[in-house]
């Protein structure tokens, strides 16, 4: 085996560089050039200066040289006498390429990581890679170890080697079979459905599932497709094969590229600055796998920096989420873009305004009746008039308890009973008028034929007398019905006066009382006074005006409908009902919180289910919808948690509080950096509440209880199970993952032992979701002790250290200081092992060469003769 310095040093002069160097060290040439300009330095010294800095000179051919240099040098005078020598001025260089840092580590890293994996695999050691990366790594031409570009970028790569090495120390297909089928079990419990035993897997499910495994698991693609051909329901279609392993490449293409998002500038397109938001965004809330919620608060921050709406289309197209199998790119994107639609949120009432409505109305009716000569005015019936009022204040929007502290105000406590049987018939009357309004006219009524049947022969037909009186309601509706035997009907000319105002648009109000005036038979009845014909048209304009107001108002209602669908649906092809209650679930949350009345919200959905009976849309609707206040309650009681109380505070010290203060501070803490609740939040909530003791069973009653997403429509009691399959098999890889922990040193110059162990302490952190562990200070103590701190000072710091939330035992440094010392004994011996077969090795290179040469020798004497 070679030693470290040489295979290092032979994979970095084999590095071939992609065709964006040539431009890219251009920039830096003709920057560096310009300076040395001015400094006095002729074309000479100059081209000497390029060659021994720009690394992509030596690889070119004579002619390409020159045609290069005359580009980038151009027209120079004579150099200036008594300059210092051109080779003491490298720091030029230097601040050139530092200033395009970004893009130069983008230029390398792949290249770079994929060197250090080989050496890995190849049987080197971490501590001598990290010695010789200083020599030999393709940032190492530029910069001195001690430059803070150069440590960044070491600091990098060796953070992202520790992370790839927990992965490589595994068997791919196995782990990759046993995450999918954890992944599987776990999502059938996602959305309830009864007979989900004899469903398959939809493709939108697959999808979740493979895209979740290739970017948070780092499984490939190629073992991915390997266990989905075996595996997959859809195994069979070859076209379908073909496009989803083109997607899965795609999403994982696109991570990449955010992964290698640099800042942007003012040339920078709508993808590049979209990468670059995605990459902080993800750093800050430690996500690896975005949704359609992340694309929307990483579209907000955009819009918030004042980034033209017009370009979030393009920008998205960059989005690996919109690339995902199940999803329809330009549905999705579309979704998210229209989710920023310039409209304003609706007021939200209150209740002193439905106070003041209440009183207005009351006494509106009390002077109407008294005008028709009912003296008693309102209080002929109470009961009748307070309920038309309710239905009033509902359909407006206002809540049931804010009507019943109304009534309660106006007749006291001692009411309450009557009042809520006010407000019940009310509700009921509203949701009768809805199911008329929703019914659609079943085909056995749609003719007259059934007018000549009698009762008998309707129901041998089944044919049911409340459709008939709602199919008599809606014809009454649509056509212009009170046209009969009693013409002197205030009725008749009501609907007469409607038909006009519905009829003609242009219509003259005065022509219209005229016509009714000379030719109404009412109008020449007794008792009628002189104004009917006005009082009449004026009563129906504002009616008919009313209706077409609300008219409008409902059209917009089911447009904000539909386009919460679409939000709600994100691009995705919905294929079984529980997956239908969640979305119509959404949409009734979302719309509720937008303020849209109760009953408004309730007829949109209704009336997007008239392929059921009525019955049945009006069952489904209420469940649907008391399950969306239920949703908003919690949500509200997290608000007020969050409100009240230090959840940073209790995350870092979660030992020392009760579960629910626990589960609840993080609901509330990814509820602040992120605005929204998914399930992820409750599956990480689980995971770091069982990581700090808590029994599961305990756990479950904490999501039954409190967690909003376990209200949502669409889900059941198989949502806890789902959520604490994923968080123990989060805490099963995690744990994983601090058993195959490598530390990287830090290694910057004149470090301090405290720095260097606050430094691991962080690696630690970033790289193992987990509470804090003795394990933990084993490794970092490994560590310490590999790179030569001396024992005695190693303790020392561990004494010393202070880690939130984490109380340490009686002798727990010294404890720690015998596990740490084992493992270093086990290290120098495998060490001492490895480097007696090098040893051996150089031995027998060393005779072949020997013999090489006397053969070489004898040769030349035989030739000589």
């Amino acid at each position: 085996m070679l030693s470290i310095n040489l295979a290092f040093k032979r994979k970095t002069d084999n590095y071939e560089f992609p065709e964006a160097a040539e431009a890219f060290f251009i920039q830096i040439d003709k920057e560096a050039v310009e300076r040395l300009k001015e400094k006095g330095y002729g074309r000479t010294d100059i081209e000497t200066y390029l060659s021994r800095n720009n690394p992509l000179l030596s690889r070119m051919s004579d002619s390409k040289f020159a045609e290069y240099l005359d580009e980038v040098i151009g027209s120079v005078e004579a150099a200036s006498n008594n300059l210092p020598d051109i080779n003491t001025l490298d720091e030029i260089y230097e601040d050139c390429l530092a200033q395009k840092k970004d893009s130069l580590v983008e230029l390398y890293e792949a290249n770079e990581m994929e060197n250090l994996m080989e050496l890995c695999e190849s049987g080197y050691e971490i501590p001598d890679i990290v010695k010789a990366f200083d020599k030999h790594s393709l940032l190492s031409r530029h910069f001195a170890r001690d430059n803070n570009v150069f440590n960044e970028y070491k600091d990098r790569i060796f953070s992202n080697l520790t992370q790839k090495l927990v992965i490589s120390s595994m068997d791919e297909k196995e782990y990759a079979l046993s995450v999918l089928k954890s992944r599987e079990e776990a999502i059938m419990n996602k959305y309830h459905n009864s007979d989900r035993g004899s469903i398959t897997i939809s493709k939108a499910e697959e999808s979740s599932i493979y895209c979740s495994s290739l970017v948070v698991d780092k499984i490939s693609v190629d073992t991915l497709m390997e266990l989905w051909d075996s595996n997959s329901e859809y195994a069979s279609d070859s076209e379908y094969r073909s496009f989803f392993e083109s997607k899965l490449n795609k999403v994982q293409e696109l991570y990449k590229e955010i992964d290698n998002a640099v800042m942007p500038t003012r040339k920078s397109g709508p993808q590049s600055v979209y990468r670059y938001i995605a990459r902080t965004y993800m750093q800050e809330n430690k996500v690896s796998l975005l949704c359609g919620r992340d694309d929307k608060a990483i579209c907000k921050r955009l819009l918030d920096m004042k980034y033209p709406k017009s370009l979030l289309s393009e920008a998205l197209t960059a989005s690996p989420v919109a690339e995902e199998p199940s999803r329809q790119p330009s549905k999705y994107i579309s979704a998210i873009v229209e989710s920023f639609r310039d409209i304003g949120e609706r007021t939200k009432l209150q209740p002193d305004d439905a106070k003041k409505a209440y009183m207005t109305l009351r006494q509106n009716i009390d002077e109407s009746l008294k005008k028709k000569g009912i003296t008693k005015g309102f209080e002929t019936n109470e009961d009748y008039y307070d309920c038309i009022i309710a239905k009033i204040l509902l359909k407006q929007g206002h809540s049931q308890d804010t009507v019943e502290n109304i009534l309660s105000d106006q007749y006291g406590m001692d009411k309450k009973a009557r009042n809520q049987g006010v407000i019940m018939n009310a509700v009921l009357s509203i949701k009768y008028e809805q199911a008329i309004l929703a019914f659609n006219i079943p085909e056995s009524l749609q003719t007259r034929a059934f007018m000549t049947k009698s009762f008998k022969e309707l129901e041998e037909d089944n044919i049911s007398i409340r459709d008939v009186y709602y199919t008599y309601i809606k014809e009454r509706m649509s056509l212009n019905p009170s046209i009969g035997e009693n013409l002197i009907s205030e009725s008749v000319d009501r609907d007469a006066v409607e038909f006009f105002f519905n009829a003609f648009d242009d219509l003259d109000k005065n022509e219209l009382i005229k016509t009714i005036s000379s030719a109404s038979p009412r109008a020449f009845m007794s008792g009628i006074g002189p104004d009917y014909s006005k009082d009449l048209v004026n009563e129906v304009s504002a009616r008919v005006q009313d209706y077409k107001s609300k008219d409008k108002d409902f059209a917009e209602l089911i447009k904000e409908y539909n386009l919460q669908h679409g939000l709600a649906l994100e691009g995705l092809s919905i294929d079984n009902q529980a997956m239908s209650e969640y979305q119509d679930g959404y949409i009734a949350t979302r719309m509720l919180k937008r303020n849209y009345p109760f009953f408004d919200v309730r007829n949109a959905i209704l009336t997007n289910h008239q392929n059921i009976s009525i019955d049945k849309a009006q069952e489904y609707v209420d469940n649907i919808l008391a399950k969306a206040e239920e949703v908003l309650k919690r949500e509200t009681a997290i608000e007020e948690y969050i409100g009240k109380t230090d959840v940073t505070s209790v995350l870092n010290n979660a030992k020392k509080h009760d579960l629910n203060d626990c589960y609840k501070s993080f609901l509330g803490n990814m509820y602040l950096k992120k605005g929204f609740l998914q399930s992820s939040m409750d599956i990480r909530a689980s995971a770091f509440c069982l990581a700090h003791g808590f029994s599961e069973e305990n756990i479950r009653e904490q999501i039954k209880q409190f967690s909003p997403i376990a209200a949502e429509a669409g889900r059941d009691e198989n949502y806890v199970d789902y959520c604490m399959a994923i968080a123990n098999e989060k805490i099963r890889k995690e744990n994983e993952k601090l058993e195959h922990l490598c530390l990287v040193p830090h290694q910057k110059d004149e470090r301090n032992i405290e720095e260097e162990y606050e430094f691991l302490q962080y690696e630690v952190e970033k790289a193992v979701e987990l509470p804090w562990t003795m394990t933990m200070d084993v490794i970092i103590a490994t560590s310490l002790l590999e790179q030569g701190y001396a024992a005695i000072d190693t303790e020392d710091v561990l004494d010393k250290a202070k880690i939130k939330g984490f109380i340490k035992n009686e002798n727990y440094a010294k404890k720690v200081m015998e596990q740490a010392q084992q493992r270093i004994k086990k290290i120098v011996e495998f060490r001492d092992l490895n480097a007696g077969q090098v040893k051996q090795l150089e031995r027998t290179i060393e005779r072949k060469n020997d013999n090489d040469k006397d053969k070489k020798n004898d040769k030349k004497k035989d030739s000589n003769q």
